[in-house]
């Protein structure tokens, strides 16, 4: 069909504010927004059972809008095809999708949740410093894109989230042998098909399990300076333990500020234990506490405010620890420890 013409406007004022050239309109700042990735071991949409936190979130920061994208799971869609709607959810965050500008943005998530914030901050990294591109798993991850014909990156030009908040990470696809995936491979809430899960998430080559941006454990060193503030909280009985703390001692040495606590008493997913343990309810509030704190930058997040005269993160006879000279994590039975850096280390 033809275009009409527009008829000419009558003279005066009106007439003259009516032919004015439109200008763009500069959406508004406003606060802070949370952007929260549900768990499910890649290939369960677990939102669901995360409502209960997500709602204790809310309730922390009641004018804080929360954003949770329901991304694809395995095994329909593989690698890296939840990452890319996450990226692209998260994008639109950044733009003004919700009408404002956001002052502030944290990422938050649980379990593989946990897994896509990191590796949401990993692709931002390489696509802000190029020079570390191969580092960040992004040449592999777009080989592998056009090896197998899959569509394209979405754009990144977003700024990094301004803090990260990860519970009980799956960090480590790979699957790597360590102490706690010994003792804890009867974790009741993470089945001992994970590695299946893992396959299932990345079905192309075993090998790409160690791309940085399918396990955030293999980024380097170079890559984990750049992230934000993070903040780790994990369960003493969970078979994930060791890569979150290995994660974390990295993130510090790498000049990366952020809070670690292990609740050790608790397995995976303990979050949506609060109702029948009592320590996962203390675990639910402090995490809420630490998300509240990042959204309105309460304080530093590198100050540590002990939970009981018996919390601290120095060694003591008989505890657990890891201790690479620079940081350290400790905890005893029954106790929950956090990790702080160590004077002069």
């Amino acid at each position: 069909a033809r275009a009409q013409p527009k008829p000419t406007p009558a003279a005066g004022p009106a007439a003259a504010a009516a032919a004015a050239p439109e200008r763009p309109v500069a959406l508004p700042e406003g606060g802070p927004v949370l952007f929260y990735i549900h768990g499910g071991g890649f290939c369960v949409n677990l939102m669901t059972p995360d409502l209960p936190f997500i709602s204790a979130c809310g309730d922390a920061a009641p004018r804080v809008p929360i954003v949770c994208r329901e991304y694809a799971c395995a095994p329909e869609e593989a690698f890296p095809y939840a990452l890319d709607e996450i990226c692209a959810t998260y994008e639109w965050v950044r733009a003004g999708g919700l009408g404002f500008t956001p002052s502030r943005v944290v990422v938050a998530g649980e379990s593989a949740g946990g897994n896509y914030a990191c590796a949401l901050c990993v692709r931002y990294v390489a696509a802000h410093h190029p020079r570390l591109a191969e580092h960040a798993g992004a040449l592999e991850t777009e080989e592998l894109r056009r090896r197998h014909g899959l569509k394209p990156a979405p754009a990144i030009r977003a700024p990094m989230p301004d803090h990260v908040f990860i519970g009980y990470p799956a960090l480590n696809l790979g699957a790597s042998p360590s102490p706690s995936r010994a003792l804890h491979k009867g974790d009741p809430l993470l089945p001992s098909a994970a590695g299946k899960l893992a396959k299932a998430y990345f079905r192309h080559e075993t090998d790409g399990l160690f791309n940085p941006q399918v396990s955030p454990i293999f980024a380097s060193d170079q890559v984990l300076a750049h992230f934000p503030p993070t903040d780790i909280m994990s369960g003493g009985m969970d078979l994930l333990l060791d890569d979150a703390v290995d994660f974390h001692i990295r993130l510090r040495r790498s000049g990366v500020p952020g809070r670690f606590k292990i609740f050790r008493t608790l397995p995976h997913g303990f979050f949506g234990l609060d109702q029948l343990l009592p320590e996962a309810h203390e675990a639910k509030k402090v995490a809420v506490s630490w998300i509240q704190s990042a959204l309105f930058r309460v304080h530093s997040p590198t100050t540590f405010h002990p939970l009981s005269p018996h919390s601290d993160s120095s060694d003591t006879a008989g505890s657990h620890s890891h201790n690479n000279g620079s940081a350290k994590v400790s905890f005893q039975k029954g106790e929950s420890k956090e990790a702080s850096k160590e004077e002069g280390g």
